[in-house]
């Protein structure tokens, strides 16, 4: 488990079967008592879904069923912290599964899953409050024993109607198959599962869509049938569910492996236009090209970051920001965005609160909601986005009119509207507007607006949007304001002058890119290097030239021996070596442990000339 000190011992004495897993349902540690209950091996449960366990050595379609239908949406796992409970059997044994959604403040959230054996499963306090239906029926005759309270009130009859009769002659199973074929079947494959069956309740005549599991288990030397009877949330399709998390789960994977190739050729893209610039005159007209150069390759650098921060391997730069100064500074960038026949119209004050956000994530936003309105328009047509801020004070009724997010609370807000003529939409479009995968663009993948929305969240704001066919739509997003707080300043990155060094220096990276960039880049302010294409060689080297070497400047991640195992390797040859580690992480997420206190220095691809230049002379003065 993921525990350590003094509260290792103790879980790992608590005779209960303990599995944790993560917000994507894949186990990430389990208890000594789990693994003995059900005969498994750590080796071969640890990192797998629960699907894939389910699937392979671990039966029980019960246990997923359950946490598929008591699980927060993926937006809302982390401020989950609720507990729920059922009785299930397994293996002819009966247990109470009692589910914890564990927040953390910061950090992943996890779900802790907890199996105790019972006995006399249907006399104990538990099967009286569960929520859910149960009816316990003697295996060899069908007679139903007894019912969970719930079930009675979910199917609007009372006990005696139940209690002694063959469970076929009742609703809802009398919907099931010939009840003795059910019974047969239940003792060779120990475990039924009807996933949908449509009944009425007795009273109300509500229709009901149930999910009925069945299982055998013991109680004493007789064999019972234990059915659980659960109703399947309308607003839940559990397959569709699966999917949905199942493709978020492959475009994190996606998103970090080309983030991480995506800021190599961004070292290659920033440094070689820092050397181009080092060169060109002030008065050139080229400047300003490779100046825009620059500050595209910086901003694609923040998307990389984004890709990260979906991947759950990244980390936000929060810092004050002035809404209007940010929406200006992208202004070039957002026109070359969208068509020519769309105009963009700017109304941003001065003097707006600040807000406190990532500006990287924040400029997405902003660039995110024009494209949309200015495709909302189209190419065939004039029209017009306009894009504004403002600051505004809500109210607690303003905020239930308006706006979803438990998190908003009354107060001031800056706010962001972007408004067009365009199309607009009907009510069916915008109800499913920020959902994942939701389009109504032909080759559209539809994450963008569902991705708008986390960011909004994340920084603990909100967005909502107006719309009229044929006349346009408005988008609003709102963001807590921080009162008498500056901005957080551009530092300059135009003194090169006072950059130049001296030194041998190995450079540890397997992109040829980055070291041929980053070789030029140091040479040329006076530095000599090096270069190693993996860990290994990197070590290697470090023996050879273990007296003449001033720094090794180390990449994180690379194939035959990773950064860290080089780290600790190069410090074992020479203890006094500093070294600087890169990696396209941020620093808390790529140095780990003791690591951190052992590098000299970080520097996060993709780095420009500068970034690197004074990292190094941080170092080496």
């Amino acid at each position: 488990m993921r525990i350590c000190g003094d509260s290792e011992a103790i879980v790992e004495s608590i005779p209960e079967s303990l599995i944790l897993l993560d917000h994507a349902l894949c186990v990430v540690g389990a208890n000594r008592y789990f693994f003995e209950t059900f005969s498994l091996s750590g080796s071969r449960v640890i990192g797998l879904s629960i699907y894939e366990l389910s699937e392979r050595q671990w039966h029980v379609p019960q246990v997923v069923r359950f946490l598929e239908d008591h699980l927060p949406t993926t937006r809302e796992i982390h401020r989950a912290s609720a507990q729920e409970h059922t009785v299930l059997n397994i293996e002819k044994r009966a247990f109470q599964l009692t589910v914890n959604f564990l927040n953390q403040e910061s950090g992943p959230s996890f779900i802790l899953a907890s199996l105790k054996e019972i006995t006399q499963i249907y006399k104990s306090d538990l099967f009286q409050s569960t929520n859910d239906g149960i009816m316990m029926v003697n295996a060899n005759n069908g007679m139903i024993e007894d019912v969970s309270p719930f079930l009675v009130d979910l199917l609007e009859i009372s006990r005696t109607d139940l209690l002694g009769r063959q469970f076929w002659e009742t609703s809802p199973l009398k919907h099931l198959q010939t009840g003795h074929l059910v019974l047969e079947r239940l003792q060779m494959e120990q475990s039924l599962r009807f996933p949908e069956i449509h009944v009425k309740s007795e009273k109300s005549h509500r229709e009901l869509r149930l999910e009925i599991i069945a299982n055998l288990c013991e109680n004493g030397s007789k064999q019972m049938a234990q059915f659980n009877v659960r109703e399947i949330a309308k607003s839940k399709d559990f397959d569709q569910l699966f999917l949905q998390r199942a493709r978020l789960e492959s475009l994190g994977i996606l998103a970090s492996g080309i983030a991480h190739d995506f800021n190599n050729l961004l070292v290659g893209i920033l440094g070689n236009a820092g050397l181009a610039l080092r060169e060109t005159p002030t008065d050139s007209l080229n400047r300003s090209a490779l100046e825009d150069v620059i500050s595209a390759g910086q901003r694609a650098a923040g998307l990389t970051r984004q890709m990260l921060a979906y991947a759950g391997k990244g980390v936000l730069n929060m810092h004050p920001l002035d809404f209007s100064k940010l929406v200006q500074g992208i202004a070039k960038l957002v026109k070359s965005s969208i068509p020519k026949s769309v105009e963009l119209t700017l109304s941003l004050p001065e003097r707006l609160l600040c807000v406190v956000a990532d500006a990287c994530q924040m400029e997405q936003v902003v660039m995110n909601l024009v494209i949309n309105a200015a495709e909302s328009i189209g190419d065939q047509r004039r029209g017009e986005v306009r894009v504004s801020t403002s600051m505004q004070t809500l109210t607690t009724n303003d905020i239930a009119l308006r706006f979803l997010f438990k998190e908003i609370k009354p107060g001031d807000y800056v706010v962001l509207e972007v408004e067009d003529n365009g199309s607009g939409m009907d009510d069916n479009t915008r109800r499913q507007l920020f959902d994942p995968f939701f389009t109504t663009k032909v080759s559209g993948r539809g994450l963008g607006l569902a991705a708008v929305q986390d960011i909004v969240h994340g920084h603990h704001g909100d967005i909502c949007v107006t719309s009229t066919i044929g006349k346009g739509s408005t988008f609003q997003v709102v963001l807590p304001a921080i009162p008498d707080v500056q901005s957080a300043s551009i530092p300059d990155r135009n003194k090169f002058q006072d950059l130049h060094g001296g030194g041998l220096i190995l450079l540890v990276d397997d992109e040829p890119m980055v070291l041929q960039i980053t070789k030029t880049i140091l040479e040329l302010y006076g530095y000599r290097t090096l270069t190693a294409k993996n860990g290994e060689l990197g070590v290697q080297s470090v023996r050879d030239h273990v007296d003449q070497l001033d720094l090794v400047i180390l990449d994180s991640s690379m194939p035959v021996m990773g950064g860290e195992a080089a780290l600790w390797k190069i410090k074992a040859i020479a203890p006094q070596l500093p070294v600087i580690l890169s990696s396209g992480y941020s620093e808390s997420q790529a140095v780990s442990g003791k690591a951190a206190f052992v590098i000299a220095g970080f520097v996060q691809k993709p780095y420009t000339l500068t970034s690197l230049l004074e990292t190094v002379k941080s170092v080496l003065p």
